[in-house]
């Protein structure tokens, strides 16, 4: 890919178009690079000064793409004479020489970030082209660019335009230049940076008046399980708060500790976090040095019976998590139920690493094995849906002891288990303040202790081989 600091030639609109309000800066701007030695041309023909907006993309020495420019944004008749055409687009570059590649893709320029190996869009890519599929959509994009394609959300504050160059800049394969999004926090993981775009969220705390489990009786018994560690114990009270005052009330919310990490027990723990204890909290405690697993595991061993979410001590969950989670279970009990997943590639019998490009990817609204379930944003986990080997303590030690959620997902697809998403994207993911700058994720990044996610699905599938048939079972049945 041909970035902008590739480029030997600047093209500008036809001087007409520059109104009393650009002029000034156009010819300053223009001046400027000519004095600097750049090469510049004016695009004669043009009705509007956004070039960048309407003119074809380049993605290599003579690889011109053009779409479709009709963006829903100039669409009324105020727009209607300043507009550049598709017609005239192709006439401008007709006269200058310039041969396109077509595409009926609907896209404005200010939508596309380029970088030296990915193009980064926004969503409003998704709403604009309702006639493709996402996953449809997104292999033709990244057959035309020849590079992967990043989607991200749109500024909320600029949902109108949905441009991705008013989100972030492409400075070279180590820095990224990012605005704050006025309100959303979203991680993405760009040729091996991990972007955080974060705000102050509005999440309020909630106030526990009164007893947070179920009183009635039930078919189904369902645990919230979730774990901590020293450096979150004295946040994770707000996460257990948000845990007790469920729509839907769970029957037991256990907290896992680590016996060798609080000496004193419960002396050990903030008073905020034990008072909880009269509103419903369990707290146990294991001796078995888990790590992350403990959110999940000693639950599995005491209560195989029973119906498991689990969650994670630095997110901030919704009223609404669990019943979502328990009604899509109703409606087909043969699934694990999650609120986010991202979706995993099988190419050359091996699980790659996660698509990161798009974390609400439309297309895991069907269940299947390549749904890989984040389990901190909440994941339903039904009695019996993990292979025996999940509660194998020396194969998890092992094997991959800081991927629960690998292990997991492994455990599922050989108990051929799928993974469906309950509509996670449409809600924030919020994270307690101060709580990312420690925890797995900083121990499997590289120049951590751990392993990254391609080499922990390595491990697994070296160990279990037969996951690779399951897999493809579900594209050739």
């Amino acid at each position: 890919m041909i970035t902008d600091q590739d480029t030997n030639t600047l093209f500008f609109a036809d001087d007409r178009v520059a109104d009393v309000k650009t002029a000034e800066a156009y010819r300053k701007i223009r001046d400027f690079l000519r004095n600097e030695g750049v090469q510049i041309r004016i695009l004669e023909g043009t009705r509007d000064i956004w070039v960048r907006d309407f003119m074809p993309i380049q993605v290599s020495e003579h690889k011109m793409l053009k779409f479709d420019y009709n963006p829903s944004y100039l669409d009324n008749d105020k727009y209607l004479n300043s507009k550049t055409s598709n017609e005239e687009v192709a006439s401008i570059c007709a006269k200058n020489n310039i041969t396109l590649t077509l595409s009926d893709i609907k896209l404005d320029g200010g939508n596309i970030v380029k970088c030296k190996d990915a193009v980064i869009l926004t969503d409003r890519i998704l709403a604009d082209n309702t006639n493709y599929s996402t996953s449809g959509l997104l292999k033709k994009l990244e057959d035309l660019f020849e590079c992967e394609v990043y989607i991200i959300p749109s500024d909320p504050e600029k949902k109108i335009y949905g441009h991705s160059d008013g989100v972030l800049a492409y400075i070279d394969d180590n820095k990224l230049l990012v605005t704050k999004y006025p309100d959303s926090k979203y991680i993405i993981k760009i040729f091996g940076i991990r972007v955080i775009i974060k705000h102050k969220t509005k999440f309020e705390i909630p106030d526990i008046e009164d007893y947070g489990l179920n009183r009635d009786n039930r078919d189904y018994k369902i645990i919230v399980s979730l774990t901590s560690y020293p450096k979150r114990i004295k946040t994770v009270h707000n996460t257990i708060k948000t845990l007790l005052t469920q729509d839907f009330k769970p029957d037991i919310v256990i907290l896992w500790l680590e016996k060798s990490e609080f000496k004193n027990g419960e002396n050990d723990l903030p008073k905020e976090l034990v008072e909880l204890k009269k509103f419903g909290l369990s707290i146990e405690w294991s001796d078995d040095n888990l790590k992350s697993y403990k959110k999940l595991i000693p639950a599995l061993i005491k209560y195989p019976d029973y119906i498991i979410v689990t969650a994670d001590d630095d997110v901030l969950y919704s009223k609404t998590m669990l019943k979502s989670l328990y009604e899509a279970w109703l409606k087909d009990k043969s699934n694990i139920y999650v609120k986010r997943a991202v979706r995993l590639k099988l190419k050359n019998d091996t699980i790659t690493n996660i698509s990161s490009r798009k974390y609400d990817y439309k297309d895991l609204d069907y269940p299947s094995y390549l749904n890989h379930q984040m389990g901190g944003s909440g994941c339903l986990y039904p009695p019996n849906s993990l292979h025996k080997d999940c509660t194998d303590i020396n194969k998890i030690k092992s094997l991959i002891p800081t991927h629960d959620d690998v292990y997991f997902k492994v455990m599922a697809t050989l108990n051929r288990t799928r993974v469906k998403v309950v509509g996670g994207y449409n809600e924030d993911l919020i994270f307690t303040e101060g709580t990312q700058d420690v925890g797995l994720i900083n121990t499997n990044k590289s120049g951590g202790d751990g392993v990254s996610l391609d080499e922990a699905f390595r491990i697994m599938t070296d160990k279990y081989p037969q996951i690779i048939d399951i897999i493809k079972e579900e594209f050739n049945g």
